[in-house]
C-alpha cells in the first residue's frame, strides 16, 4: 500500500470516528438542553431570576436583561397540547447552538495553541446568540458546553494561543466582542470534554 493510500485510508477511519463523536456530542448537548427545558417547565409561572454570566477573573456579572418582556403565549389547542406532551418541539435556537457546539469542539481540539481567551460563560442562549451575531461569522469564536450550578450553559472562547499571557491579552479580539471585563486565559485541554 503506498503512502498516499495509507493516508487516505487513515482519513476515512478518522472521519468516521469524527462523525460518530460529533453525532454523540450533538445528541448529548440536545439531551442536556432538553432536560433543562423540561425541568424549568415544572417550575411556577413566575419568571426565574436570570442565571449569572460567569467571566474569568472570578467575577460574576449578571447577563443583560432583554428590553421588553416576552409576549404572553396563547393557550394551546387541545390537539397541540397532546402532541406537545408526547414530543415537545426543539427550539431552533438551541438546535443551532447544539450544532455549533459540536462543530466548535472539533475545531478547537484541532487548534494549534494550548490556551484560549474566555469571553463569558452564559446560561441563556440569547446571550450566546448575540455574541455569535456580533462576531460576524469569525472562525476564531468557539462555543463549548459548560455547567454552572447544575445548569447547562455555554462557554464562549476566542482564538488559540501558545501561552496564557497571549490568551489573556487576546490582541486580535474584534471590538464588537470586547466588554468591560478582560478575557481570561483557559487551558484548552481542560475545557474540552
Amino acid at each position: 500500500m503506498s503512502d498516499d493510500q495509507e493516508r487516505t485510508a487513515g482519513r476515512g477511519r478518522l472521519g468516521w470516528r469524527d462523525f460518530l463523536s460529533s453525532a454523540f456530542l450533538i445528541g448529548a448537548v440536545a439531551a442536556i438542553l432538553f432536560t433543562g427545558w423540561i425541568l424549568k417547565g415544572d417550575r411556577p409561572q413566575t419568571p426565574p431570576p436570570a442565571a449569572p454570566a460567569v467571566t474569568l477573573g472570578s467575577t460574576i456579572v449578571p447577563e443583560p436583561q432583554p428590553d421588553e418582556p416576552p409576549p404572553a403565549a396563547a393557550p394551546p389547542e387541545p390537539q397541540a397540547a397532546a402532541i406537545a406532551a408526547d414530543e415537545p418541539p426543539l427550539d431552533p435556537r438551541l438546535d443551532k447552538l447544539a450544532r455549533r457546539v459540536a462543530d466548535d469542539l472539533d475545531r478547537l481540539s484541532a487548534a494549534r495553541g494550548s490556551w484560549a481567551a474566555q469571553l463569558v460563560v452564559a446560561c441563556r442562549p440569547e446571550t450566546v446568540l448575540r455574541m455569535l451575531d456580533a462576531a460576524g461569522g469569525a472562525r476564531k469564536l468557539y462555543v463549548l458546553p459548560a455547567e454552572v450550578r447544575g445548569d447547562a450553559c455555554f462557554r464562549v472562547l476566542w482564538g488559540s494561543y501558545a501561552n496564557p499571557k497571549d490568551a489573556a491579552a487576546a490582541a486580535d479580539l474584534p471590538p464588537s466582542l470586547r466588554s468591560k471585563e478582560k478575557p481570561g486565559a483557559v487551558e484548552i485541554a481542560k475545557v474540552l470534554p
